[in-house]
């Protein structure tokens, strides 16, 4: 993996629903908070693999640090990245998004099909 933690939080207007993911890659572990719960997974060998090719199509390293579309309701988000030499890496938007939007959001639905896997 080629960070060391990945946080990811966004906000929707006007209903004000707030999701956070994070990525752990010291323990492996996913973690999804919403207004409602909490859910905490432990990856296998198998899904971490899996994980790793999704957050490589994302190439967070080519986001700017700000994306902006002028739009009363919507979407903020913000992104921080922890690389392992201790560098932090941050971009968020509101209503804007990088070209790459589409396979960060195919990596959010894969964290939320593992919150709900049995193994």
């Amino acid at each position: 993996m080629p960070f060391a933690s990945f946080t990811y939080s966004e906000h929707n207007w006007p209903e004000l629903a707030a999701e956070k993911l994070k990525i752990d890659t010291a323990n492996r572990k996913i973690v999804i908070d919403t207004k409602d719960e909490r859910m905490i997974r432990k990856c296998t060998e198998s899904d971490w693999l899996k994980l790793e090719k999704y957050v490589a199509a994302c190439k967070f390293s080519a986001w700017e640090k700000e994306y902006f579309e002028p739009v009363l309701d919507g979407t903020t988000w913000d992104i921080e990245i922890v690389n392992s030499d201790g560098n932090t890496m941050e971009s968020h938007g509101c209503n804007g998004y990088p070209v790459e939007w589409k396979q960060f959001l195919a990596l959010k639905r894969f964290c939320h099909r593992l919150m709900k896997k049995d193994d």
